[in-house]
């Protein structure tokens, strides 16, 4: 059944938008603060008030980061913050007529790595809304602490417009994939510090590869997001994964634990700055037996990470050099995730299959600001330069080997190379990039999509009868990719955003999108966002390629199919449209903080998988036609006294083709019905309480509607946490699917809910999930 978002929703926009301002907390002028993110004061920091084009009040910060100036009236004036060293910030305030207002500033290390503003401004207490005309998120370091699942995914998954894809069930140790806005994982951008880091292996990225403990925060920009320069090449959003950053003061942590299913974890890391140079260094290790351990497969699995970077200043006005080695691995008993019974009563065993994985990433980023500074802008701009070099691979072994494009031995290489220029121009900022990037991937020949293993088995031996059926391959991309972007604040009330992409792909060819975005704060409270602009997602390597000769498809009697590539693919184009609202009641420890965003994303050329009606023969991506994505983006966050938060979100993800032609039709696509594993429906609702030095607790419930990813009926998810301090050390307590909800062990074939095709009721698998788990460390900051 088609399920679109109801046109009514937008009503919500013709509310009205002047709310009553709360008081400012008293002061004498325009005082305040401006501390970095481990509240360490900064001295120096510049202080620049203006209303309209005018500097109405300049001033600098003392040895302890605090600051004062003469009010300069009532009325709406931008708030210019900056530091060496640090992420300049900017707000829109309101002084009220008393010329009292107190400001408290958050400042961040300058650095090349963030999609976003991430510092902070507070007046009397309360945030000010967003001036960016994309809607976007910051996970922060606390709440990834608060995770012990080792997965970075298991983080997300509670958050507003994010699908979890669990493309090999859902126990404690199978890859877990991330959707922003849509059904596929491949159309949403993951970055590493800035760097992309999907493949053109798989197209998404197993979010459980990163370590949670590596982590400063998590940036998630929903859509195209014309101000945030992520990129073309991606179609519900980006995720960025933001590793630890040198600190100004000296900080070190270790954290042991330990918890169900003789799962271990330790962790060291330490960040601070000596002589001028920032460092920041983490190792971690995390091992566990696994949730399911019967019928002779297993679910063990070990990880280990080590980070280290080092940052060098080159000028007084925020130049810097930073070099960043990352290295990951993990070695995961797949055996129980793939193993699955049969509706009667029969195991399909999986056992001796493992899978590992390793990533290393080496980047370099260097930013020189060009000319003087002038208040917190270099009178030349600012030149960065970024270069990144990825290294992805993955073995598996036993039966699991290429029974799916998620296992299946491959070598990938990512470069990544950038340019960019950033120069202030009256009250807007304009910015010229260009990235080149070079892919190349090494594979055994297996393209995923086979639907009898004995099939993919036959075409991987090397040995077989089928003496001359190609083996391996290796694929190169180039891609090339300029942009200019303008961002206008022109008054303190109208907020512009102008891009356009210009990208040139060795696979496809060719590509142009602008982008125009438009933000209005009658207030300092209340903002209202519109965008619209155009995209794309470029075909994988993986589905371009065609071994010669080509491998027969039914050597054996088989009646399996064989998948294989099409050179002629051409990339999923997309325009996407995105109206916004937010607005913050109250102020202080009382504030009420609300945002809805509803988007159409209008898909055209979209890539799905050709299944012939009649097998055997191959299978292979073609581009199936018109979709449409239709969503709503609702989120509240209700502030109380004593650090007490609630939080509500709740999206609806619409996501259907148009049209199917019959060449095409493979059961699970159907013209104007949902995605098959895409839950229409989802919320999440989350309390607690977070102190330095008192007790600290949470509880997350997480709702999935009909069409969840694991062909369920509707369920929900909850996890919670405590941590109470005791003298130097903090002890934390974190459970996991107390309900045991789904808790089944195995994959069931054919007993999931069915899924309405053209000619009845497909039956589906029902998946699984981790049972009940606990997890007990111990954590002391050196």
């Amino acid at each position: 059944m088609k399920t679109a978002v109801s046109l009514a929703c937008i009503a919500a926009f013709a509310l009205a938008i002047t709310f009553p301002q709360s008081a400012a907390a008293q002061a004498e002028g325009v005082t305040g603060t401006v501390t970095g993110p481990q509240h360490t004061p900064i001295a120096h920091a510049t202080i620049v008030l203006r209303e309209s084009s005018n500097d109405s009040a300049v001033t600098t910060t003392a040895s302890d980061g605090s600051f004062q100036l003469q009010s300069p009236g009532e009325g709406l004036f931008d708030v210019l913050v900056s530091a060496p060293g640090y992420a300049s910030v900017s707000r829109v305030i309101r002084i009220p007529r008393s010329g009292d207002v107190a400001i408290t500033v958050v400042l961040q290390l300058a650095s090349a790595s963030s999609l976003t503003t991430i510092s902070s401004i507070t007046v009397g207490g309360s945030a000010n809304v967003s001036s960016a005309s994309a809607p976007s998120l910051s996970v922060a370091r606390v709440q990834l602490e608060n995770s012990a699942t080792g997965k970075l995914g298991d983080v997300l998954t509670g958050e507003g417009a994010v699908t979890p894809v669990r493309p090999a069930g859902g126990t404690g140790n199978a890859p877990l994939l991330i959707a922003l806005r849509g059904p596929d994982p491949t159309e949403t951008l993951v970055e590493l510090d800035g760097h992309k880091i999907n493949t053109g292996a798989t197209g998404g990225f197993d979010l459980s590869l990163i370590d949670p403990a590596d982590l400063q925060d998590v940036q998630l920009v929903y859509g195209i997001a014309p101000s945030s320069l992520v990129g073309p090449d991606t179609i519900g959003g980006a995720i960025n994964v933001r590793t630890l950053e040198p600190t100004q003061q000296p900080h070190s942590f270790v954290r042991l634990g330990s918890g169900s299913f003789n799962t271990n974890l330790a962790a060291i890391e330490t960040t601070g700055t000596r002589d001028g140079i920032g460092y920041a260094a983490a190792l971690d290790r995390l091992t566990g037996d696994g949730d399911v351990n019967a019928n002779g497969t297993g679910s063990a699995w070990q990880s280990a990470s080590g980070l280290f970077k080092v940052r060098v200043p080159i000028s007084r006005n925020n130049g810097f050099v930073q070099t960043e080695v990352l290295d990951q691995a993990t070695n995961r008993d797949v055996s129980a995730s793939l193993s699955s019974y049969d509706p009667d009563g029969s195991f399909n065993s999986f056992a001796g299959s493992n899978l590992q994985s390793h990533q290393t990433l080496y980047a370099l980023d260097a930013s020189v600001p060009l000319g003087t500074q002038v208040d917190r802008q270099a009178t030349g701009g600012t030149l960065t330069f970024r270069h990144s070099n990825e290294l992805d691979s993955q073995t598996v072994t036993g039966p699991a080997q290429n029974v799916s494009e998620w296992y299946f031995n491959y070598r990938d290489v990512l470069s990544d190379d950038s340019l960019q220029y950033d120069r202030a121009i009256g009250r807007g900022t304009l910015t010229l990039k260009y990235d080149l990037t070079s892919e190349n991937l090494a594979a055994p020949y297996t393209l995923g999509g086979v639907q009898d293993d004995s099939v993919a088995r036959r075409v991987m031996d090397t040995g077989s009868s089928d003496s001359n059926t190609a083996s391996s391959f290796s694929m190169t991309e180039l891609d090339r990719t300029w942009a200019l972007r303008y961002l206008l604040e022109p008054t303190t009330h109208l907020h512009y955003s102008a891009a356009i992409y210009g990208s040139s792909y060795s696979s496809f060819g060719y590509s142009q999108d602008p982008r125009f975005g438009f933000v209005w704060t009658p207030t300092t409270q209340t903002a209202v966002r519109a965008s619209v602009g155009t995209t794309f997602q470029a075909p994988l390597l993986t589905e371009l390629y065609v071994p010669s000769p080509l491998p027969p498809p039914d050597a054996n009697g088989n009646d399996g199919l064989v998948a294989i590539g099409n050179p002629h693919l051409n990339p999923d184009r997309a325009t996407e449209y995105d109206l916004g609202f937010e607005h913050i009641f109250g102020s202080g420890e009382h504030r009420l903080a609300l945002s809805t965003d509803v988007y159409q994303t209008n898909l055209r050329d979209a890539i799905e998988q050709y299944v012939p009606p009649a097998p055997p023969g191959y299978t292979y991506p073609v581009n199936l036609g018109n979709v449409e994505y239709r969503g709503l983006e609702f989120r509240a966050d209700q502030f109380l006294p004593n650090r007490y938060r609630v939080t509500l979100s709740y999206t609806i993800n619409s996501a259907f083709p148009l049209q199917v032609p019959d060449a095409i039709q493979n059961g699970a696509l159907v013209p104007n019905e949902q995605f098959l594993g895409t839950p229409l429906h989802r919320a999440s609702i989350q309390f607690g309480r977070e102190s330095e030095h008192s007790l600290s607790f949470g509880t997350r419930l997480v709702y999935e509607g009909p069409g969840n990813e694991l062909n369920r009926p509707p369920f929900a998810l909850l996890d919670a946490h405590l941590t109470q301090p005791l003298k130097e050390f903090n002890v934390s307590l974190i459970m996991t699917n107390l309900t045991g909800v789904y808790a089944d062990g195995f994959t069931h074939n054919g007993t999931g809910v069915p899924y309405g095709g053209p000619d009845g009721a497909i039956p589906t698998n029902a998946y699984a999930l981790p049972p009940r788990g606990f997890m007990l460390s111990l954590s002391r900051q050196l």
